[in-house]
């Protein structure tokens, strides 16, 4: 590990930066499901700017439930600031990565993990912005689960691995 630096952005982050603008923009409340299946259903990067989904929630000026038509480009502007958020993370942690290990990064890239992974066009817009390569993991929204199995059931990979309940995990407390 050279550098690392934790950004508490996920996919909940992004849904309720939706709801928010929705909310802001329409009068018009809606929940976190909502909010995630117009984040999955609309991509980053898409050759339609016309679409719109239809989404049931409630008017907040009159109060009744209400259905409404939601612009991707409204998504769009949602998601954009959590975006740039971690596009500035991975231009700050290349900036203070040595020089032999940024050439290794930008020769074999970088790989995105977690439920967000799997936003359309999200690998093309961090490739667009940061100028490194940008793969997502398979299974990313399992794949470290996946991976601390194979250490556990690996007798290889398994001294890589520690127990809370040795002694010898005394010294981390």
């Amino acid at each position: 590990l050279v550098l690392n630096r934790l950004l508490k952005l996920g996919g909940v982050t992004f849904d309720q930066h939706v709801a928010q603008l929705v909310r802001y923009n329409h009068d018009f409340l809606i929940g976190r499901l909502t909010s995630e299946v117009l984040r999955k259903r609309f991509g980053v990067f898409s050759e339609d700017n016309n679409a719109v989904l239809t989404v049931s929630g409630r008017d907040l000026i009159t109060g009744v439930p209400q259905r409404r038509e939601i612009s991707i480009n409204l998504v769009r502007a949602a998601i954009k600031e959590p975006l740039e958020q971690c596009v500035d993370a991975i231009q700050s942690l290349m900036d203070r990565t040595p020089s032999e290990i940024r050439k290794a990064v930008r020769r074999n890239g970088i790989f995105l993990t977690g439920g967000v992974a799997n936003l359309p066009g999200l690998e093309l817009y961090l490739e667009e912005m940061t100028g490194i390569r940008v793969h997502t993991a398979i299974d990313p929204d399992i794949c470290a689960v996946t991976g601390l199995k194979m250490i556990i059931e690996s007798k290889e990979l398994k001294k890589l691995a520690y127990s809370m309940l040795e002694e010898n995990y005394r010294w981390m407390r």
